[in-house]
């Protein structure tokens, strides 16, 4: 019997190439701009999120990192700013709220740093219960989520936070992400004097060279300057140095909306402004700004407009019937 074609024999066959599958932030503004998500263990990228004083960008921050977490990413948060007890009542504050499942007043950050009410009762035995499941490292149903490690370094130099991610990937090697909270809390590393362009400009160039170094994505949390009080921020906004927009693969501006008739905006209702995405946008988006919506007293994102770009996909499943901004709680 003979075959129509040769058999090969002692050849090695080459595996397939695995694409990696993106690991989101839960939150489509930004998933929107870095190709859906992060990818665990290659790591290099260094993301900016920029707004002046008190507008919300800790609260996207830590609803990000908790996003990432949720989805299976190791996350490390450092905050130069907000002590350890402040940073895991926004962690905590948002576990819960995604545990309950809906909006609620109880679990707040503030009831959970002790500045709030006083949990007693059931309430109380549900915090204890969720907490245990978190410091676990379990999502609200048992299942295994992505490690949350957190730290508060006030005023750390740049080369004390390399010191301090070095550390923590050496220990834990699954971790991919870092936020640093924030930028310009950092404290001015030696030997700059008054230059406080050059040791700013330093500050960038350390923080991209250290996410290479350590294989993570590092989203840098930052303060915009005087000139975005005047209109909608852009990337010129970023407070002290060009190097920090430079070396970002994205560049997320947030502001208040502001309506013709000086109205205030609705609670927690933010504009997302698409400063850069050197990589494009998700299948094809042309966005250069979006609407979402926060819960602010737990650092959680209860809706976002650009999520219509993903429907249908793994990301975020459904249908393209949207309002303005639709619930977003995958």
């Amino acid at each position: 019997r003979h075959t129509r074609y040769p058999l090969v024999t002692g050849v090695q066959t080459c595996a397939l190439p695995i694409w990696p599958v993106p690991i989101s932030t839960g939150i489509p503004s930004l998933d929107l701009d870095i190709r859906g998500g992060i990818i665990a263990g290659a790591g290099e990228h260094t993301y900016v999120l920029a707004a002046r004083s008190g507008i919300g960008k800790t609260t996207l921050a830590i609803a990000a990192a908790m996003g990432l977490a949720h989805h299976g990413a190791g996350v490390l948060i450092v905050s130069c700013e907000l002590s350890r007890r402040a940073i895991a009542a926004r962690l905590l504050a948002h576990y819960c709220r995604r545990a309950l499942g809906r909006a609620t007043g109880a679990y707040s950050s503030n009831d959970l740093e002790g500045r709030g009410r006083v949990l007693a009762g059931e309430e109380r035995d549900r915090l204890e219960r969720w907490a245990a499941l978190f410091s676990q490292h379990r999502r609200p149903d048992g299942t295994a989520m992505g490690a949350v490690h957190y730290d508060s370094r006030f005023g750390a130099t740049v080369e004390e936070v390399c010191a301090l991610v070095e550390d923590a990937k050496a220990a834990q090697p699954q971790l991919s992400v870092v936020v640093l909270d924030h930028f310009h809390a950092m404290g001015a590393s030696p030997g700059y004097g008054p230059n406080t362009t050059a040791e700013l400009a330093a500050r960038a160039m350390a923080i991209k060279a250290l996410a290479g170094r350590c294989a993570v994505d590092i989203f840098v949390v930052a303060q915009l300057n005087r000139g975005a009080y005047n209109g909608p921020p852009d990337v010129s906004h970023l407070a002290g140095t060009s190097e920090l927009e430079r070396y970002a693969s994205a560049v997320w501006l947030l502001d208040r909306p502001k309506s013709p008739d000086g109205a205030p905006a609705s609670a927690g209702v933010l504009e997302v402004h698409h400063g850069k995405f050197r990589h494009g946008q998700q299948h094809g988006a042309e966005l250069s700004r979006t609407t979402i919506r926060l819960d602010r007293s737990h650092c959680f994102l209860e809706a976002d407009e650009a999520r219509v770009a993903f429907c249908g996909s793994h990301l975020y499943p459904g249908d393209r019937k949207s309002t303005r901004l639709t619930s977003s709680h995958e």
